[in-house]
């Protein structure tokens, strides 16, 4: 009788906490107990798993069976279980190397774009249409020193998702996530042992967050990352709401979504610049970085994904491949002159 009760008083604070949670903004949109559920499958991940990016996916994707649940503990895993890397945020940009989805699941750890690009990656495996995207968001008096310093007011300084799930796209921000309680929990073994577990609770008023919420602290490079009909102009975008002027009123996002979409490296192609730059003034070089996508040897790597000459072959094939995107001008001369040195060491490696 008396556990009974502890459990339903439990369960009402638990529930008092988010509520109280989403007074303040937080747009709480998934059951108290479901989340406590899909917390303790994140929480639990055996560690011959977690480091593992193939049987990090198989181990989230088979404990649910539905993609909005999937997508959260996608989420969840970054907060619960990765760090961000302050260090690699402080390296000169000559001496930074991206991380593949490989080495990031392997470290837990990453800065933004590496976080993006992870959940992105996560999200395909389980056929979860996804997009990495690239904005702004607000900085302290420190980052706006810095960004002034090295005029960097039109480059990108933060990476989030777009995820969409039954015909509605979400927004994601798995870096921003965080957990913000633990719970208790006891129970008892089958040969008669009691046993106690803390279970790490995820605010998850970054994953499915409203347009008002998610966009009051973020400006995003290109009008579809909006998702909304109406897109107000990025110069206003940090202003309330009420403030904010108008873009356009009536912008088809679903057909522009679908094209980034279907064009993984949308990010280096002729429209996305060109519309991008229209209504941002972004510069493309911020964004990601061309040459090291196309050259292997400047990415980090874990033991899992060797630089091998299975890997040499498919990555001949994807440099093949980028020749039939819609590549700005700088990119195909550089994809050109890349591709013609893979060539010469690619043969080389075959003939041993």
């Amino acid at each position: 009788m008396m556990y009974r009760f502890i459990k339903t008083l439990n369960l009402l604070l638990l529930s008092l906490f988010f509520v109280l949670g989403a007074k303040k903004g937080s747009a709480h949109k998934i059951p108290i107990n479901q989340q406590v559920y899909l917390d303790s499958i994140v929480t639990y991940i055996p560690k011959m798993y977690l480091k593992n990016l193939d049987s990090l996916h198989t181990y989230l994707h088979d404990n649910v069976s539905t993609d909005y649940e999937r997508a959260y503990l996608y989420y969840a895993v970054f907060a619960i279980h990765y760090r961000y890397d302050i260090a690699r945020t402080k390296l000169k940009k000559k001496y930074i190397k991206e991380y593949t989805t490989y080495y990031t699941a392997y470290t837990k750890k990453g800065v933004c774009r590496d976080f993006a690009m992870l959940y992105k990656e996560l999200c395909s495996r389980s056929n979860i249409p996804c997009i990495f995207v690239v904005g702004r968001v607000k900085t302290n008096f420190f980052g706006v020193v810095k960004e002034f310093s090295r005029l960097n007011f039109f480059t990108p300084n933060h990476a989030w998702n777009l995820v969409k799930i039954d015909s509605s796209w979400k927004y994601v921000d798995v870096t921003w996530g965080r957990v913000n309680r633990e719970i208790k929990k006891s129970y008892f073994l089958s040969n008669g042992k009691k046993e106690k577990s803390k279970i790490k609770i995820v605010e998850g008023k970054y994953f499915d967050d409203s347009f008002e919420n998610f966009y009051n602290k973020r400006k995003a490079i290109h009008p579809a990352f909006y998702a909304q009909d109406t897109v107000f102009t990025y110069k206003s975008s940090f202003k309330k709401i009420e403030n904010r002027k108008v873009y356009n009123d009536n912008y088809d996002y679903e057909k522009e979504l679908q094209k980034l979409y279907e064009n993984p490296y949308y990010i280096y192609s002729t429209t996305f610049n060109q519309n991008g730059h229209v209504y941002s003034k972004f510069k493309s070089s911020g964004t990601l970085n061309f040459h090291i996508l196309c050259s292997p040897q400047k990415l980090k790597r874990s033991a899992l994904d060797p630089l091998d000459k299975d890997f040499h072959q498919e990555h001949y094939e994807f440099l093949k491949s980028l020749k039939e995107n819609d590549l700005d001008a700088f990119y195909k001369m550089y994809l050109f002159q890349i591709t013609k040195q893979f060539e010469e060491k690619y043969s080389k490696l075959i003939q041993k």
